[in-house]
């Protein structure tokens, strides 16, 4: 058996293996999944082996050998007996095991690229290109689990996850409106959970997780190249992202880049845990590597850090940062000293802070951390003539004095620029005749607090009759100020001349209003909707839906969350699935601590805990889980974090 253990310790590296002692009296199930290999020796114990690779059978045929050759040449020794293998006896993986593995790494290729339509239909449902791929894995990875067994520690996983998905079930049944609605979102939870059973089930090497990982690192690189040429609003390329969301997104005049993502927050989301993720390569670059393929996991990180940054969400700093301290702490922890990998990181770090003074002014990111919505950006304060009369057809130049009472300096030197001007609208009502009204620049650049004199150049329209002017301020390319909840006022202004007997023609009405909610008023919705319903909440996923009405609004946009995970959550499930939710937080997170713990120097653990941090940190102020690509990252590392507690992700046989 000494013999056996040593070689072992001695013939199995690189090749991810493990052995452990037992005791003869327990099954040898009882300490690993399905060992490999179980010698033994009367009534003195127990060698349990598990080889973890799917090309096993060469390794147990040659330590078959060996402790057979032991047991013949050290007879005045322990080992005497007849090793006895057990075991699968398959060398190869089954077709199963390598469709379900390949179908992992599609999801995962796919995962940042959720084309908007058209979509597949099951049914009554509408299924997208991603969840098609997702689909594909659950099929494969429940068909392999159910001809061969699964991970032993999946249960730990399994029974807060359950628990969480079956007071989902309960609030959707007892939802008082939108039980479809409900039940959708028991849909995407429970896809979320099978999925990382699947990942735990068919990642069952470190060289196949970092393989994993590599893919979501490629993925987010070109993730981060699209939010970059974004920013450069080229029509082709906005164009081109159309696939996947309509429009582009603007905060205070600053375009936030979703790359291809519905939203910004949901782009900074993925690229955060790929991020967190990608940092394997950085501390552990992969052995014996040209020193380009050493740096292309930089590069890669560079740009998810440029996309991120490239979103303009707050959060996202502060997760880019979250994981470079967490996972160079935990390096430095183990290893008590600065050595090449956590010079690495600082050199990431750097890069990281370039890219944030790089890529807006210190201003915009100023405003961008002291404000919550897009209003709080602009505000103008008018001083107008009441009436006018006016020729028709003609250019005229009106006296206007306006104050800048927002954050940002108005200027109209640089695209994109501000400039005061008008729209035509019937009098008495919302009816346009005229939106785009001429521009008139401002001759010095106003900034915030000051005002500005102006002769505003007025077309006036050919039409004599009655109309109303309403005076307002764009900022090219980005959006008008009325839209931003900025008070408009009007004059009214008669066109000389006999009107007509035609009715005015009119063209549709005036953009309605874009007010953004700020996150404590959502978050108080939320305190009065659990309070309201403390135990089983408005059904899974419909704080959307039902938090207009608990701030007395009469309209409301549905497309809205709660901004914070753990209040959408306690909205949707009550209180108990509130507490399900952190039970398995800590699960994952506990398993993500036990692969640093167990594994050589960590670093797979690390950057779990890394991944862990920036998704319940950023949870805090975003809710993700009703997005595809969000649910399915999440799911992928929780996946990873179970299959590095498993499995160790070790490169060598150090436990015999």
């Amino acid at each position: 058996m000494r013999a056996a253990a040593l070689f072992i310790s001695a013939n199995l590296n690189p090749y991810p293996a493990r052995a452990t002692w037992g005791q003869a009296s327990a099954p040898a199930a009882a300490v690993y999944r399905s060992p490999d290999i179980v010698i033994r020796q009367g009534n003195q114990g127990l060698l349990i082996v598990e080889i973890l690779l799917p090309y096993a059978g060469c390794l147990r045929q040659m330590l078959t050998a060996c402790t057979n050759r032991a047991g013949r040449t050290l007879r005045n020794a322990s080992c005497t007996g007849t090793p006895v293998v057990s075991g699968p006896s398959i060398d190869r993986p089954r077709p199963i095991d390598r469709m379900a593995s390949a179908a992992v790494v599609i999801v995962a290729a796919t995962s940042a690229f959720e084309v908007a339509s058209p979509r597949l239909a099951v049914g009554v449902l509408q299924v997208s290109t991603l969840e098609a791929t997702t689909g594909l894995a659950l099929v494969t990875g429940l068909a392999s689990l159910a001809v061969g067994p699964g991970p032993r520690h999946r249960l730990a996983f399994a029974i807060p996850a359950l628990t969480g998905l079956a007071l989902a079930a309960a609030s959707a049944a007892a939802a008082p409106a939108y039980r479809g609605e409900a039940w959708r979102t028991c849909g995407r939870l429970l896809a979320a959970w099978l999925l990382a059973v699947t990942v735990t089930h068919v990642v069952r090497s470190r060289d196949q997780a970092r393989r994993l990982v590599a893919v979501l690192l490629a993925v987010g690189a070109v993730v981060g190249v699209a939010a970059l040429l974004e920013l450069t609003q080229v029509p082709s390329v906005l164009q081109a992202l159309t696939a996947f969301r309509a429009g582009f997104h603007v905060v205070g005049g600053q375009v936030r880049a979703s790359a291809t993502f519905v939203y910004p927050t949901v782009a900074s989301m993925f690229l955060e845990v790929v991020f967190a993720l990608g940092l394997w390569f950085v501390v552990e670059p992969p052995a014996g590597s040209s020193r380009l393929r050493t740096a292309l996991p930089l590069a890669a990180l560079t740009l998810v850090a440029a996309g991120i940054v490239a979103t303009f969400t707050r959060a996202g700093l502060l997760a880019m940062a979250a994981s470079l301290i967490v996972v160079g702490s935990l390096r430095w922890w183990r290893s008590r000293a600065l050595d090449g990998a956590v010079g690495r990181l600082g050199v990431l770090a750097l890069v990281v802070v370039a890219l944030v003074a790089g890529s807006r002014s210190p201003e915009a990111w100023a405003s961008r951390l002291s404000t919550d919505t897009s209003q709080d950006w602009y505000g103008a304060e008018y001083e107008v003539p009441a009436t006018l009369t006016l020729p028709p057809g003609r250019l005229t130049r009106v006296p206007v004095t306006v104050e800048n009472r927002g954050l940002l300096p108005w200027q109209s030197t640089t695209a994109p620029i501000f400039a005061m001007s008008y729209h035509w609208v019937a009098p008495g009502s919302e009816r346009l005749v005229e939106f785009e009204g001429a521009r008139t620049l401002f001759r010095q650049p106003v900034a915030p607090g000051t005002r500005a004199r102006l002769l505003v150049d007025v077309w006036t329209p050919t039409r004599p009759g009655d109309y109303a002017l309403v005076w307002d301020v764009v900022h090219e390319t980005r959006t008008w100020l009325s839209t931003q909840g900025v008070y408009s006022p009007r004059t009214a202004v008669r066109v000389d001349g006999v009107p007509p007997l035609a009715p005015l023609q009119t063209r549709g009405t005036l953009p309605a209003v874009s007010v953004r909610m700020p996150r404590r008023q959502l978050w108080i919705a939320a305190v009065r909707m659990a309070a309201d319903r403390p135990w089983l909440g408005l059904g899974a996923g419909n704080f959307r839906q039902h938090y207009g009405a608990y701030l007395g609004l009469a309209t409301w946009d549905h497309r809205v969350h709660a901004n914070n995970l753990y209040l959408e959550v306690l909205t949707g499930t009550g209180v108990p699935g509130l507490i399900a939710l952190l039970w398995l937080v800590a699960a994952i997170g506990g398993a993500a601590r036990r692969a640093w713990q167990a594994t050589g120097d960590g670093t797979a653990g690390a950057v779990l805990i890394a991944a862990g941090v920036a998704i319940a940190g950023h949870g805090l102020v975003d809710a993700f889980l009703a997005f595809t690509s969000t649910y399915v990252v999440f799911a992928l590392a929780a996946g990873l974090a179970a299959a590095a507690a498993d499995h160790g992700f070790v490169s060598h046989a150090h436990r015999v």
